[in-house]
């Protein structure tokens, strides 16, 4: 087995990190559809995750994933003041339908059920290449102290929405893009490094300037986005290692 230095995040969160919410299984929906979701060749961005729409038997792109962080979801972004309510995470129904939809096509342990807009099945297949042959303990302790980051993560930076702390938003921001890549979640990745420039009052781009309140609007819609889009790739990789 290789040594655990060249993928793990196993830096520590840049602020005391809050009570760690330990992830728990999706729940099955009564009636999952399938999905038909498509993977280029070689990876690279697709169509969005597929999920179960209601009354339909067709595939449909859950309501709230985006494939990138926004300026705002609405002509009247949500304030600092009501951020508890504005970064709630996605519903329990929602990620359930995901979940069905997706698998089924695919099965655990397949490598093709990774969303390629979702995950990097490149990076993570250099984690998988750290495994014994004979299971995957060592990529999936990896993978779960993913998990364990990102939630402890997404509680501190509701506190700091809660009290318009730009800086400390961008720091973590930082810190979760990086736990992200190393795993290859996509859009946590690309996400956090928008809340990164967010921070530093700088647009997306990392030039631009932005006002302050433009910053916290922003920064609110993104931490929305993001939980949305960290618990689509939990789906995915819980199935993977079945544990869903």
């Amino acid at each position: 087995m290789a040594t655990a230095a060249a993928a793990a995040p196993t830096q520590s969160p840049p602020t005391s990190a809050a009570s760690t919410v330990v992830p728990t299984s999706i729940p099955e929906t009564s009636s999952p559809t399938k999905a038909s979701s498509a993977r280029q060749e070689g990876g690279g961005d697709v169509t969005a995750a597929p999920t179960a729409s209601e009354g339909t038997e067709s595939a449909a792109t859950p309501s709230g994933v985006v494939a990138g962080p926004s300026s705002t979801e609405s002509d009247q972004p949500p304030s600092a003041s009501s951020s508890s309510s504005a970064t709630a995470g996605p519903s329990s129904a929602s990620t359930a339908a995901l979940s069905a939809a997706h698998y089924a096509q695919y099965g655990p342990g397949d490598i093709q059920g990774l969303l390629p807009d979702v995950i990097d099945s490149d990076i993570f297949a250099q984690l998988l290449e750290m495994d014994d042959e004979e299971d995957h303990d060592f990529s999936k302790g990896i993978v779960w102290n993913y998990f364990d980051q990102a939630e402890s993560t997404f509680d501190n930076m509701d506190d700091a929405l809660a009290t318009s702390d730009l800086g400390e938003l961008s720091t973590l921001g930082h810190f979760l893009k990086g736990s992200s890549a190393a795993v290859g979640v996509i859009k946590v990745r690309d996400s956090c490094e928008c809340m990164q420039h967010y921070g530093k009052m700088h647009d997306a781009d990392g030039i631009s300037q932005l006002t302050q309140q433009e910053s916290v609007d922003k920064l609110t819609s993104a931490l929305r986005e993001v939980k949305v889009q960290y618990k689509e790739a939990e789906i995915v990789l819980r199935r993977f290692y079945d544990d869903a």
